[in-house]
């Protein structure tokens, strides 16, 4: 019997929506890639600056020019996501990662680690997974983009709950130097062919559209969406986005929320150990971060399919700041790790919006180029976090005052990203 119209033209979904394949990469890249980054830099701060005779200011030093050298390469690479795709950026940045995490694990003077780390590692946050991953994601999903985001960015997650304690016993057990070699084998035998073989910028390459379902019909619109988020889906050219207030707002309040993240992280080991807690223990509160991350990220990609951008940042934001506070106070490995993973709970929510927010306000086209321009704001706060820190330790001998800075950085956050309405276009002269 012949098939009718309408049984030809319904075509069976697949099983698997490719969609969740390149989460699966930009999980892996964001995994190595944090790893490799500042989350391995806090294990590594006592013994690389004891080995290279350096203070701590000095030896953080490297991680704020690594700060600035991505906010400088994300508004160059931005443009490039958007031309040529996310994979090829990604297999280059890889690939460059790989003989950066080569070169660190033999290097013996202290210019070759500013170098080394803040120039290659500056340049693999935005060009790993920040850029080419947000981009990916930003089109293969939208209805479902929180929850992708958050399963994506939870490789960085799984980096403080699994390569912190791994990076602490390879430490002690070997040296420093084989971490960064373990680091550098890591990244060419997972993240590279992960992005060589599995990425692909948008769902048309593959014949598919956005989370795996059909077109709507004329007129109607791909799911519910909370009624104020009215820019989710419409593209904004990146000299229309950057003339909007909301752009630079919710740019100020992921720069003001990075500076203690940024801050406390490559921090928090030497203060618990500074506190009385051995290195063992004071890592595995920090690897306790993740037991907030991973399930926190979930629910707030989640939440942020439901609730407005704007006030899952203002939340996410007030509670981080809140946690601080707890922070500040714990001095037994029970409550330190109680703490972290409270802080990591509260942030996930602030790490998981800087992926969402952007295509939520204005659209996918142009992404990876409008969040390209905000990085230098965003990053600002990142690269004066650590330096920060590190000298008010230096000149008083404590952290007191900068958790009371950084408490106030977040509260002025919230403040900013609370005016942070998402921008309307005018309407043309002549129109109702």
């Amino acid at each position: 019997m012949a098939r009718t119209n309408t049984e030809i033209a319904v075509q069976p979904r697949p099983r698997l929506f490719y969609g969740w394949v390149i989460v699966g990469v930009v999980f892996t890249a964001s995994l190595v890639g944090a790893a490799s980054g500042f989350d391995m830099l806090a294990v590594l701060l006592k013994p690389m600056s004891e080995s290279l005779g350096l203070s701590r200011t000095a030896a953080l030093l490297p991680a704020t020019i690594a700060t600035g050298v991505s906010a400088v390469a994300g508004f160059f690479l931005g443009p490039l996501v958007d031309r040529y795709g996310p994979r090829r950026v990604m297999v280059a940045c890889s690939l460059l990662g790989v003989g950066v995490l080569l070169l660190l694990s033999r290097m013996s003077a202290a210019w070759q680690f500013y170098v080394l780390f803040g120039l290659g590692i500056g340049i693999l946050r935005p060009g790993l997974w920040g850029l080419p991953g947000m981009s990916a994601l930003a089109h293969w999903f939208i209805r479902r983009r929180g929850r992708a985001t958050a399963l994506a960015s939870a490789g960085m997650g799984v980096s403080a709950l699994v390569m912190i304690p791994i990076g602490q016993a390879v430490a002690s057990a070997f040296g420093w130097r084989a971490v960064w070699l373990m680091l550098a084998v890591m990244m060419l035998a997972l993240v590279v062919p992960a992005a060589a073989f599995f990425m692909r910028g948008r769902p048309e390459e593959m014949g598919l559209r956005a989370d795996g379902e059909a077109p709507a019909a004329p007129g109607g619109t791909a799911g519910a969406l909370p009624a104020d988020q009215v820019n989710r889906g419409e593209d904004w050219q990146a000299r229309e986005a950057v003339r909007t207030r909301a752009f630079w707002l919710i740019a100020v309040a992921f720069g003001l929320s990075m500076l203690p993240v940024g801050g406390l992280w490559l921090h928090a080991l030497a203060f618990f150990t500074d506190g009385g807690l051995s290195p063992t223990q004071a890592s595995f509160a920090m690897a306790a971060t993740a037991l907030g991350t991973l399930p926190g990220r979930l629910v707030w990609g989640i939440i942020g399919e439901r609730v407005p951008s704007r006030w899952c940042i203002l939340i996410s934001t007030a509670a981080t700041g809140a946690m601080l506070l707890l922070i500040m106070s714990a001095h037994h490995p029970l409550t330190a790790t109680l703490a972290m993973a409270l802080w990591g709970l509260a942030q996930a929510g602030l790490i998981q919006q800087q992926m969402q927010v952007w295509p939520d306000y204005f659209g996918r086209r142009h992404i990876a180029t409008i969040t390209g321009r905000a990085l230098p704001v965003q990053m600002l706060g990142s690269a004066a976090g650590p330096l920060l820190a590190a000298r008010m330790y230096d000149v008083s001998g404590s952290y007191t005052i900068t958790f009371i800075v950084f408490m106030a950085a977040h509260a002025l956050g919230a403040v900013a990203i609370f005016f942070a309405k998402p921008p309307r276009r005018a309407a043309p002269a002549g129109t109702a």
